[in-house]
Formats: C-alpha cells, structure tokens, sequence
C-alpha cells in the first residue's frame, strides 16, 4: 500500500478528503492527519509516508517551509498542495523547490485523483489491463518513443468536453491504424507509444494526425514527445515524462518535445519584468512597455508549468503588484480592475492565442489609464522619482542622487519636491523607511537590528530615534503595545 498523510488547518477539508476517493481501492492508506505545519512536519518524519498533501498555508509552519524542511533531509516524499488564488506566488516557490503538484480550493474530485495518480509507483510491464495491449499482443521491438495525447482544453460545458474526448478517441484510433504503434493508459491519460521510426519519422506521423483529427473534430491536439529510449523500462519512465504536462494541448498544438516543456524559466525573472512594466508605464515610453509586455505574456506559460489556471494566476498576481505600485507612489485616477473578474474571463478562454491576447489587451488598457493620469497631472517626472525611491530606500540615496534620474538641478528638485509632497525630501525618506520597517516590525519576528539595516539605517540606535519620532515611542515599545492588543 502506499502511504498518505493529509495535513489543512481545516478539519472539514481533511474529512472532505478521506470521503472524497475510495482510497483503498487506489493503493493507498491515510497514515496520519494534521492540522498545523509542525505537526506535519513531525508526522513525516515520524510515519515516512510516500505521499503528503499539504494545505499551503498553515499554522506554526507553511507548507513551503515543511518542503524545505523535507527536501534539507533528503526524505523521499511526494509533495502535493491545496491552495488558494491569493498562495499563487507562494505556489510557485513551492514548485520551485520540488513540489509534485498543487491542487486549486474548491477541491475537484478528478484532479485529486489525476494529481495522487501521478504519484504513485508505476510498473514497467505495460501489459496489464488497463494499458491497451492484450497479454498476447506482443509489442513491437525497440527502440520505442512515446508521446502523450492531449487535447485542447476547450471548455467545461458538456458539448465541449465530448468534443474533447471524440478528439483524443480520433488520435488514438489514428496512431493503432500503424502496425508499429500502440496506445497505452498511464496517469490518467493515453499515450502513443511508437516503434520502427526514427525521431524526425515519428514527428512526421504525429503531425499528420494532429492535423487531421483538427480537421474532422475541430479540436487541436498536442503529442509531447519523448527521445527514442531502448527498453521497456526506459519507456515508462519516458512515459512518465511526457505526462507532467497534461494541460499543455491550451498553449500548443501538434508535436513538441516534452523535454522543451520542462525547461524551467527561473523565478527571478518575473520580478525583472515587472519593473520593466512599472518603470516604461511611468517614464510613459510605448514601445518599451508593449516590449515589457509581450516578454512577461510570452513568459508566462513556462512561469505557469503550462496549466491555464496558474497562468491568469501569474498575470493577476503582476497586477495586483503594478497596482500597488501606482498606489505607493500616489498616482491617483488609476483604479484598480477586479482581480476576480479578471481570472475569471482569462478561464472563460479556449486557447493561448486568446488568453494572451486577452492579457495584452488588460496591460494596453493600464497604459493608456495611467497616461491619462499623468497627463493631467503634470507630474511625469515626480513620479519617477517618487519610484526611484520606493526601489531604493533601503539604499544611502540623497537628494542628489534621486534629482539626478530626471535630471533636474539639485537645489530646484528640493523645491519642487516639497511643492508636490508638502515635506522635504529628508523627512519623506525617513517616513518612508519607517513605513517598510513598521511592515517588518508587525508581520515577521525579524530582529529591530536586522530590519534596520534591511531599510537602510545601519545604526540601531539612530534607527530607534527616528522611529521614535515618526511614530511616537521606540520600536519595542510599539510592537508590545500592538501586539497585546491583539
């Protein structure tokens, strides 16, 4: 059997899940139930379960912090977690650091079969019962190459779910009519498996396929394709590989390596193309911006993992940050568009081509609102130094340094300055720092040393007076008063 253990702070969740699937039938034993992240942690330690599904967030410790903690000791466990839109970006850290999946609240019952379903061991005999090929149907010889069919995902309505399947029963009806090929069922899903050609020759026939089942069903399908591999051990696992993107058939269509799909965009890229946005958004450059654009939107499938879900994620998640952005930095007249009814319509679409068109068109309508602003305003060059110094507060910057990015004078920024703030440029740093470190003080157990060097004031004692006073008493002082009101 394999062994499970479920952790949510939500009692009602864990029940929910132990009824959701006949486990037992799966293969698989709930070894343990808990609900904080320190628990969890321990029961992994403790019961070595092969799989461990996680809610995200929890108390004492997050889900991310139990799979750091898993990962530090080398213990082989298969992390899957429950999430919320507003985890998204703790969701991609957590695939970063190895998670095996995540499942999106309210829980649906085939995902969590297909998520649990991708964990579990699987046998290099592809001759059982549910594989497609009989005992005594012998399998071509090697080499084999495999490929996973996926259907476009064009909707959820029951019309466009049977399009969806007459498309997949289409390519598989296809791919057996060759003599050398087989069709195989592994994690939730069928796959080609292809003998007696070459890599370009297995490319060709899928492709034909592809293009003929779009023709007579109207549903593009997408074969992710696997290297040829000399055995049928190596084709499992070739298998395998094809599967971990099931909803890729959204973004492409036709035949695609499987290992292109797998290459991984590092997550520091995302904040790079954010500024980018923010940056040519206020100095309103449009060719800079609609470039910033494309990159992120291009981007954001690999960000993504290929699933459409994550991918109205990523692009709300960037929103919601330019719009708080514009906010820190006082450009008024830009209300914020419904995040909600945003990811909402990028589901309602059928395929990439619309969703990123969709996304651009969202960033071209920021643009022209917040040109709008600053035209009326008058105060292009005052918001770029009032973002300059919202990226670099933390930083020994002067009035100097920040006049220097619109290339003003010195002596008339201090005046222009204070004419569009009502404050001189020294007490707006200082209020400004002492913002960021009350946001430390209150929500993370930091020390009053660390966040004042992380604001820029390497003096703990410099840092206590003027937080003194900005806000009345020294940092402990208010941090105990907050937090025994509580």
């Amino acid at each position: 059997m394999t062994r499970m253990i479920i952790a949510d702070d939500e009692s009602v969740i864990i029940r929910g899940l132990e009824r959701i699937l006949d486990w037992e039938s799966m293969g698989i034993e709930i070894v343990g139930k808990f609900t904080d992240g320190s628990s969890a942690l321990n029961g992994i330690l403790a019961l070595r379960p092969d799989i461990a599904l996680l809610d995200i967030s929890m108390p004492h410790l997050s889900g991310i912090e139990v799979l750091e903690k898993v990962r530090e000791m080398g213990i082989p466990v298969s992390v899957i977690f429950i999430s919320g839109f507003q985890d998204f970006e703790y969701v991609q850290a957590a695939l970063h650091h190895g998670a095996s999946d995540y499942l999106l609240k309210p829980l649906i019952r085939s995902e969590i079969s297909a998520a649990i379903t991708r964990c579990l061991p699987y046998s290099a005999d592809l001759h059982d019962p549910d594989s497609g090929v009989e005992a005594n149907d012998e399998m071509p010889s090697s080499p084999f190459i495999a490929a996973a069919i996926l259907p476009s995902a064009v909707g959820t309505s029951p019309l466009e779910t049977l399009r969806r399947f007459s498309a997949s029963e289409k390519a598989e009806e296809l791919v057996t009519e060759d003599k050398g090929c087989r069709i195989v069922r592994r994690h939730g899903g069928a796959f080609a498996v292809i003998s007696g050609k070459g890599i370009t020759e297995a490319e060709d026939f899928l492709r034909g396929i592809a293009s003929e089942v779009a023709i007579s069903t109207g549903v593009p399908v997408l074969f992710t394709l696997s290297d040829p591999v000399p055995d049928r051990e190596s084709l499992d696992k070739a298998i395998a590989g094809c599967s971990r993107m099931p909803e890729a058939g959204f973004f492409f269509s036709g035949v695609i390596q499987s290992d292109l799909l797998q290459e991984s965009i590092e997550l520091s890229r995302l904040p790079e193309l954010r500024e980018e946005l923010l940056s040519s958004l206020l100095g309103q450059k449009r060719d800079v911006f609609d470039a910033a654009a494309e990159a992120m939107v291009s981007a954001i499938p690999a960000f993504a993992g290929y699933r459409k879900s994550e991918a109205c994620f990523c692009f709300c998640s960037t929103l919601r940050y330019l719009y708080e952005r514009l906010e820190a930095i006082r450009v008024d007249g830009t209300e914020a568009e419904d995040l909600k009814l945003i990811m909402e319509n990028g589901m309602k679409k059928n395929d990439w081509a619309s969703l990123s068109a969709y996304f651009n068109s969202v960033l071209s309508d920021l643009y022209s609102s917040v040109t709008h602003t600053i035209l009326e305003s008058g105060r292009k060059d005052f918001l770029i130094a009032l973002d300059y110094i919202e990226k670099h507060y933390m930083e020994p910057i002067g009035l100097k340094s920040v006049a220097d990015q619109i290339g003003m004078n010195t002596y008339y920024f201090s005046s222009y300055f204070k004419k569009n703030t009502g404050i001189n440029f020294k007490d707006f740093l200082r209020k400004t720092r002492m913002q960021h470190a009350l946001e430390m003080l209150l929500a993370t157990d930091t020390s009053i040393k660390d966040v004042a060097a992380a604001v820029g004031i390497i003096d703990v004692r410099t840092f206590s007076e003027l937080f003194q006073k900005t806000y009345g008493e020294k940092p402990s002082a208010y941090i105990r008063r907050v937090r025994s009101a509580e």
